[in-house]
């Protein structure tokens, strides 16, 4: 018999084992509006903390959606001067100049665009009071290696400075954006992602179909501080540390990831991470509805030195 939905996520929430394999996490809201099926990408709004912007991937209109902490969704709001051929990942940020979101408009599942774009947008009121909301700037980048399929973007916290993960490479690579280029721009490599899992042979015998996708990465975010960067895949979340004045080239390579397991039978296709607005908690959403929200509560972040 073929479950429906809502019976399989039922089934999931009383799965024999499944909290206690994962401890830290709770279950916050419920995603059941249609108008929240494909969600690709999420962040948190630096105006209302009880909010997220999240984004749904191609095929739909180029808006940001604002939901709380339930599932509600508050409000939506069209994004002018912008298309969304394959939109993946959100990221917020305040740099001196207001808070701003930065859409990502990165996804390429073929591996043939010439370029991939950055929309960087003001954060608009997420009170209903706003329909529309101009593209601040477009920033057009290509990678230095031939496209890529990304689907994870973050923001330095404290720098003008973009980062995305190749989704589709073994190993994953990490590449910089600068946000003040004037114009189109070649992405930096920074360095391959070795230290990221990859399918063991049990995971590819007991479903040699989706093994090989299990560990792609789907979503990151730079915790407030600078210091920790969490990596989603469709598995697990994969968090790396950096020392004082460290390089991001460096940590990725140098010392292996905290894994933070996932709910999995809950969340299964886990694509939009994001910290809460003063990184006590990271929240992971899932493609599809209906899908809960999760959240991790977590203690204060540590700040980076320069």
């Amino acid at each position: 018999m073929r479950w429906s939905a809502p019976v399989a996520l039922a089934a999931a929430l009383f799965a024999p084992g499944i909290w206690a394999e994962n401890p830290g996490a709770q279950i916050t809201g419920l995603l059941t509006d249609s108008r929240l099926a494909e969600i690709s990408g999420a962040t948190a709004s630096r105006i209302d903390p009880k909010l997220l912007w999240v984004i749904n991937d191609s095929g739909n209109p180029a808006e940001l959606m604002a939901i709380d902490h339930r599932g509600g969704l508050k409000a939506q709001v069209r994004v002018i001067g912008a298309r969304n051929q394959d939109w993946e990942d959100l990221a917020s940020y305040d740099h001196g100049q207001g808070p701003f979101i930065a859409i990502a408009d990165t996804g390429d599942n073929a591996g043939k665009r010439g370029f991939v774009s950055l929309y960087l947008v003001a954060e608009p009121a997420s009170d209903g009071s706003v329909s529309e909301v101009p593209v601040h700037k477009r920033l057009n980048f290509s990678f230095p290696d031939g496209p890529h399929d990304v689907e994870s973007l973050a923001i330095d916290p404290q720098r003008p400075r973009a980062y995305v993960i190749s989704k589709r490479t073994t190993p994953p690579a990490l590449y910089s954006v600068d946000l003040r280029a004037p114009g189109p721009q070649t992405a930096r490599l920074l360095t391959a992602i070795p230290r990221l899992p990859v399918a063991t042979a049990a995971e590819r015998q007991i479903d040699p179909r989706y093994a090989r996708y299990r560990h792609q990465p789907t979503a990151m975010d730079i915790r407030c501080g600078g210091r920790e960067l969490w990596i989603l895949t469709y598995s697990s979340i994969q968090r790396f540390s950096r020392l004082p004045g460290e390089r991001w080239s460096s940590a990725l390579t140098k010392r292996a990831p905290v894994p933070l397991s996932l709910p999995a039978p809950l969340l299964p296709q886990a694509e939009a991470l994001a910290f809460d607005t003063h990184c006590q908690s990271v929240i992971v959403l899932s493609e599809k509805i209906p899908g809960p929200i999760i959240r991790y509560r977590l203690g204060k972040a540590t700040e980076q030195s320069e």
